[in-house]
């Protein structure tokens, strides 16, 4: 496969990677200053002009960057891989926003694809599959200038991972001390349908004991 070709496909690459980054902004995600302070706008344009175009951009489409062999086989193992990792990214922003309705800060505690299965749970999916993303776009290109890129891309999302996390579990905490309290009351009355609308909105499953409990308690009295 001939350099030129393999330069345009990493270009391909980086620019369906950014264009996606722009619609997921525009129609998917939903910030808020709690998890997404707007320092970390210029910070984040600060990496992605610097790492992705200034240094990667020019040394790997650069006229005299060295050249590398790529079979087809190769190639097209490169763009599946791509694609899985890209469509996996997004798949988890579907799953977060559906967790967030408009308007609100509620949150709720992600489950399915990326977050139980297939690699065994992980926190930040989203994270995991667009590092995946990159990864591929180095390894195909042979550029060494991808490697700076990913170095400060891991570093962010892991701060920025830990960051948001412990907000969660601050919030996920507060809510776990008063809900029950809620289901209690309800479930004096035998108000089981307005328990169950409770769990489901706030997506926090081990309430179900709880209602189990008192609708034992409820039945027997």
């Amino acid at each position: 496969m001939k350099m030129e070709l393999i330069c345009r496909v990493t270009l391909a690459f980086v620019v369906l990677h950014f264009i996606k980054r722009e619609l997921e902004t525009i129609f998917v995600h939903r910030f808020s200053v709690d998890t997404m302070p707007v320092l970390y706008i210029f910070r984040n344009s600060f990496h992605y002009y610097v790492f992705a175009g200034a240094v990667f951009g020019y040394v790997v489409y650069h006229p005299f960057y060295v050249r590398i062999h790529r079979t087809t086989t190769e190639a097209i193992l490169a763009i599946v891989l791509y694609l899985y990792a890209e469509l996996s990214n997004l798949n988890t922003h579907l799953t977060l926003r559906r967790l967030r309705p408009e308007g609100t800060r509620v949150r709720g505690i992600p489950h399915g694809y990326g977050f139980d299965w297939p690699f065994g749970g992980i926190d930040f999916p989203n994270y995991f599959f667009e590092i995946m993303a990159w990864v591929v776009i180095g390894v195909w290109s042979g550029c060494w200038a991808a490697l700076p890129f990913i170095v400060v891309a891991l570093y962010m999302m892991d701060r920025w991972s830990q960051a948001v996390q412990f907000y969660l579990r601050m919030s996920l905490k507060v809510e776990t001390t008063q809900i029950p309290k809620r289901i209690h009351q309800l479930s004096t009355k035998g108000c089981y349908d307005s328990i169950y609308q409770v769990v489901e909105r706030q997506s926090i499953h081990h309430t179900t004991a709880i209602i189990a409990a008192d609708r034992t308690r409820y039945l027997a009295s």
